[in-house]
């Protein structure tokens, strides 16, 4: 089965997933409510590690 987690696309942080009435939104605790058509999904167990500079 391949899990993947959702991360922030500004910080990189594991995104807190909530789900409400069939939809699915993604919240970061530094940016707030995130696009789902930002969420960068990794996989789970794995670092990622593309900082932008």
């Amino acid at each position: 089965m391949n899990e993947t987690t959702p991360r922030c696309p500004d910080c990189d942080q594991p995104l807190e997933v909530l789900k409400a009435c069939g939809a699915v939104d993604y919240f970061c605790a530094t940016h707030g409510l995130i696009s789902k058509k930002r969420v960068n999904f990794v996989p789970s167990g794995s670092q990622q590690n593309n900082h932008k500079k």
